[in-house]
């Protein structure tokens, strides 16, 4: 559970006690949506059926309060998924002097198909070009959306 600023979202655990941090604090709602903003490359984990961690990089799309991922069909992460419903999404940065990481888990849905839209704002973001999904690039992806549940969102620095 997470020890994070309230907010509107009351699934966000808080801490009452301020020593609590050691130098850390928890970051503000809206700074936890601004780090997710950031076109950075968040760490997938799910659980496989061994019970191990299964951490692997991804670009995502924040929208309407998910986190949008494209994935193959019978990739490691979508049977993960498939079988356990839920997973993590974790990004870190510098801002300023301060590290910054956000931390998100929760359930998962599984969109059968991979929209154009979805393509077009992944390749603004990151700048990349995605081929046509009319050529059949995409027959096998699916879009894996995050819906979090548990938020960890935390700065620190070395001062």
């Amino acid at each position: 559970m997470c020890a994070c600023p309230p907010d509107d979202d009351s699934s966000v655990a808080t801490s009452t006690q301020p020593d609590d941090f050691d130098g850390r604090r928890p970051l503000t709602k809206q700074e936890r949506e601004g780090l997710l903003d950031l076109p950075l490359t968040g760490v997938f984990s799910s659980i496989t059926s061994a019970g191990w961690i299964h951490a692997v990089p991804m670009h995502f799309l924040p929208r309407d309060g998910e986190l949008r991922m494209v994935a193959g069909r019978d990739s490691v992460k979508v049977r993960n998924v498939r079988r356990t419903g839920r997973a993590t999404l974790c990004v870190a940065t510098t801002v300023e002097a301060e590290r910054r990481y956000v931390s998100a888990e929760g359930s998962i849905r599984i969109e059968d198909r991979v929209t154009q839209q979805d393509l077009d704002a992944l390749d603004r973001r990151y700048a990349r070009e995605s081929a046509d999904p009319a050529t059949g690039a995409y027959d096998r992806s699916v879009t894996l959306v995050l819906r979090p549940e548990r938020w960890i969102a935390w700065a620190d620095s070395d001062d």
